[in-house]
């Protein structure tokens, strides 16, 4: 796999939020279901990452006023499952991360630092387990 290959995003739908009150409300139930690793099952928490790349490919939810300020509040979730150990859940939350990246390109940046400030990319690429440490690099 190339390191700059983009992720395949045909088959990821756009979301059907309407409104900034509808848009608000999902991420805030995003971010319950992946606060941490131990509150939800995996299987939840890899459909709400899914969510989360849906949201930021419709192009019609990235340009409202909050959207910064609600994918804001979805940094911390998503380093926690980073840092899973299912490599399940941190295949998914990478990809979340870099679909994020693909779309938002510079109004990632916020995100970005965040992200690094985290140390949580550095600690998947360090990780022993191969699989988490390639997600990690891409």
């Amino acid at each position: 796999m190339d390191d700059h290959e983009p992720v395949d995003i045909s088959k990821i739908k756009q979301s059907k939020i309407r409104s900034e009150k509808d848009l608000e409300k999902e991420i805030t139930e995003i971010c319950k279901t992946i606060k941490d690793t131990s509150t939800n099952e995996w299987k939840d928490r890899v459909k709400a990452m899914e969510s989360v790349q849906s949201i930021v490919l419709t192009e019609r939810l990235v340009e409202m006023d909050s959207f910064p300020t609600l994918m804001n509040k979805l940094v911390k979730p998503l380093v926690a499952q980073l840092m899973d150990l299912r490599s399940a859940v941190t295949k998914e939350a990478s990809q979340t991360v870099r679909i994020m990246v693909q779309s938002l390109e510079d109004d990632f940046r916020p995100l970005a630092a965040k992200f690094m400030h985290s140390n949580a990319l550095f600690k998947l690429v360090a990780c022993a387990t191969k699989i988490i440490s390639d997600h990690g690099h891409l």
